[in-house]
């Protein structure tokens, strides 16, 4: 809910605080929000020194710079140091 309060007044610029565990907007409790913009969710792969949308919330569309055109390497997710590499992917173009 923070995150979302968060998102509401740094990119939507509305006025948004949190109540008793509630989310008000504009003074009003709400239930649920449509943003006006795009948000992405940046996830990092770092689960101890992460800096994603977990510390820093929601990224507007016109925040993003850049665009992903290769993946550099791939591995499963808890494969261990030597074993969980996917080479097939290494080096090939993002669809």
């Amino acid at each position: 809910i923070t995150l979302l309060r968060n998102t509401i007044r740094l990119h939507e610029n509305k006025e948004a605080l949190i109540k008793n565990d509630s989310l008000y907007v504009e003074g009003k409790s709400v239930d649920s929000y449509t943003f006006s913009k795009d948000y992405y969710w940046m996830a990092s792969n770092n689960s101890v020194n992460f800096t994603d949308s977990r510390l820093f919330g929601l990224v507007p569309h016109d925040h993003l710079i850049g665009r992903a055109s290769i993946i550099w390497f791939s591995k499963e997710g808890y494969s261990g140091l030597f074993k969980g590499y996917r080479w097939n992917r290494f080096f090939t173009r993002v669809k």
